[in-house]
């Protein structure tokens, strides 16, 4: 058994257990006892109090921390485990902070024969039992919606139907990052936006097609690809114009389909049929003011992208996207690679003019000695670069395995 169906299978039914004991002792033991003299309802409290601690507090606990191991390694069921969580843990402040003080109060009160014999002291037993059921009732409440917030992240990925062993075998090549999608991990995205949910089937069932060898995942994939070009095409229709309110969406629907067609569609180009629409979307995107988590993301996992493009087909010049995309990525290595990638494809344009102003007698003012020597200092720049990092991670690679 896999410790996150270990996890559910003690978080979730602790909290009906822990609820439905509570509820048991505020409705069908405590309130026998009002009736009942002093001397005899606050014993029967003591005890039950007593025996109740050596069960509520061990299951609560591990509740929570069962909860909090699940909302860690579940990010996309996360909000439902951190709430269960939080709610559970309440439970224990409210005992010791609110509650203990009237339990505190009965408990002495059944141990002094002295209070047993004071005037009125019925009364106010009868009280304080009166105000730890209402006090209980409200902790078992939390422990009730703790178990049912668990309930629907037992249910299917809404995203789409599929045999429980392969959507197990696709959520865990996912969650590695081994999908068609790589680093950009739609399937925990949280949109529900119809393009994006569409392209994700899409994407999944192309890849499950492949993996699986299933002839039914390939016929489902390719009718979700049509229902997302349908969809796109609302989305544009539904904005009117303002392409920047949808471009998250939007480029997360065309990065999905992208992906879909570089593997399992033959391209007439290179460039692939999105790549105008992959740049443009990019930047909208890197023009906003204020730009969100998801819109990095997204900037992220287009970049190595439109960078492979720019090497197929020199002819494209993408090098402001590209330099772009790496400025928001802020890490060094990318804005170095970007870089590479820009001059090299600059360097190889010119030398294609340049042979061919060479061939045709034509001026030009760069030799094709000039382009090459330029390429070969650019290479050498970066070979020179890399070669202590690569050798490093060798040398940590060989230690590990001695």
């Amino acid at each position: 058994m896999d410790l996150p169906l270990a996890a559910q299978m003690l978080a979730i039914p602790s909290g009906f257990i822990l609820g439905s004991y509570n509820a048991v002792f505020s409705q069908n033991v405590i309130p026998h006892l009002y009736n009942q003299p002093a001397s005899v309802s606050t014993p029967i409290f003591a005890k039950v109090f007593n025996i109740g601690a050596l069960t509520i507090a061990p299951m609560a606990s591990t509740a929570i921390i069962a909860h909090a191991y699940l909302a860690y390694t579940q990010p996309m069921k996360r909000q439902y485990y951190t709430t269960a969580a939080v709610l559970t843990a309440l439970s224990l402040p409210l005992t010791s902070v609110v509650m203990k003080p009237g339990i505190n109060r009965l408990i002495e009160i059944s141990k002094s024969n002295e209070l047993l014999a004071k005037p009125g002291i019925d009364a106010e037993a009868v009280t304080f039992l009166k105000a730890w059921v209402t006090q209980n009732y409200f902790r078992g409440s939390l422990h009730l919606v703790a178990g049912f917030l668990g309930l629907p992240v037992l249910a299917p990925p809404p995203l789409w139907s599929l045999e429980d062993r392969v959507l197990t075998r696709f959520t865990a090549r996912w969650a590695t990052g081994n999908t068609c999608l790589g680093s950009y991990d739609v399937y925990r995205s949280t949109t529900s936006n119809d393009a994006v949910l569409s392209a994700v089937r899409a994407v999944a069932y192309a890849d499950l097609a492949v993996v699986e060898g299933y002839d039914d995942f390939a016929t489902k994939a390719v009718k979700s690809y049509l229902a997302t070009l349908q969809s796109i095409q609302r989305l544009l229709n539904g904005s009117e114009g303002d392409l920047v309110g949808i471009s998250s969406d939007l480029l997360a629907a065309v990065l999905a389909l992208d992906t879909l067609e570089i593997l399992y569609i033959r391209r007439p180009t290179p460039l692939g049929i999105h790549t105008g629409a992959v740049v443009r979307l990019l930047q909208i995107e890197m023009r906003k003011s204020s730009m969100h988590p998801k819109s990095t993301m997204l900037i992220r996992a287009a970049a190595p992208r439109i960078q492979a493009r720019q090497l197929l087909c020199i002819d494209a010049d993408l090098s402001d996207c590209i330099r772009s995309c790496a400025q928001i990525s802020q890490d060094l290595t990318d804005v170095r690679v970007a870089n590479f990638i820009c001059d090299v494809c600059h360097e190889l344009r010119f030398l294609k003019t340049a042979q061919v102003r060479q061939n045709a007698a034509s001026i030009c003012t760069r030799s094709v000695e000039d382009v090459i020597r330029r390429l070969q200092d650019l290479v050498f720049t970066e070979e020179s670069y890399w070669a202590p990092i690569t050798g490093d991670m060798a040398e940590s690679r060989r230690d590990g395995t001695n």
